[in-house]
């Protein structure tokens, strides 16, 4: 962690599957936190449970529902004044939902773009402008290594990781002269309710190693992880050269 970093963060997404993981691994390095999803109960049930197990730490709920668009300053200004100060944003919400082009499953896919792509643009744009206002600040996103290439079956859930990954690597550049810091999430299959269903998921991983992998990234303040970095490293340079054919074979 960069001297002077404030070690207060933010995590939407933060009751179940990695936000809730990573928020673990975050208080056991004595991270002040503040946890946001839609769920009240389980973010109740979360911080019940980092509060008696660290109780020297600020653990904060705040429930929100990213694609409330007009409603992410308000939330970023919660977390900031909850914590005594916002070091970190963890931009990690998002959901799975399925459905094949043409198959009668647009609002799906549409659900899909406004949480993952719009609700994460929007919440980063209001950390953005609190970090700015700040003198800096991190911003950490959790893509996939579907952003590597589109999924047959899944489409717009690539789509909407594809976005991201490019909306982050955006501000890289225009928040580095506001000491605004960026780290980019490549999660590959972590075993996590998001994967549920899924009839295939190669590699996958148990929740809390992704949590202690995630953590040390941001904790370096890493540019971009792919979680774990292998074999996925080599697929993420394999994969835009399979054949159609044969990527059809690795649908959803």
């Amino acid at each position: 962690m960069e001297d002077g970093m404030i070690r207060t963060m933010l995590i939407t997404g933060a009751s179940s599957g990695i936000g809730a993981a990573v928020a673990r691994e975050l208080a056991r390095q004595g991270w002040h936190l503040a946890l946001s999803a839609r769920r009240q109960d389980e973010l109740e049930a979360l911080a019940t449970e980092l509060r008696a197990q660290y109780p020297a730490l600020r653990i904060s709920v705040h429930v929100h529902d990213v694609t409330d668009y007009p409603e992410s300053d308000a939330l970023i200004a919660s977390a900031a004044e909850a914590l005594g100060g916002l070091g970190a944003v963890f931009v990690n919400a998002g959901i799975g939902l399925g459905g094949r082009i043409g198959g009668k499953t647009f609002d799906k896919q549409r659900c899909t773009i406004e949480t993952n792509l719009l609700g994460a643009m929007a919440i980063t744009d209001a950390a953005v402008r609190h970090f700015r206002a700040q003198g800096g600040g991190q911003v950490i996103g959790t893509c996939s290594v579907a952003a590597f290439r589109a999924m047959p079956g899944n489409v717009a859930y690539s789509v909407s990781k594809i976005g991201f990954a490019t909306y982050l690597e955006g501000l890289r550049a225009e928040g580095w002269r506001d000491n605004i810091r960026v780290t980019v999430l490549y999660p590959g299959f972590v075993k996590t309710p998001i994967v549920e269903g899924v009839p295939r998921t190669p590699f996958a991983i148990a929740a809390d190693r992704a949590a202690v992998l995630i953590v040390r990234a941001i904790e370096r303040q890493t540019p971009s992880v792919i979680v774990p970095r292998w074999p996925w490293m080599l697929a993420r340079w394999a994969m835009p050269w399979i054949p159609a054919r044969l990527m059809a074979r690795a649908g959803f």
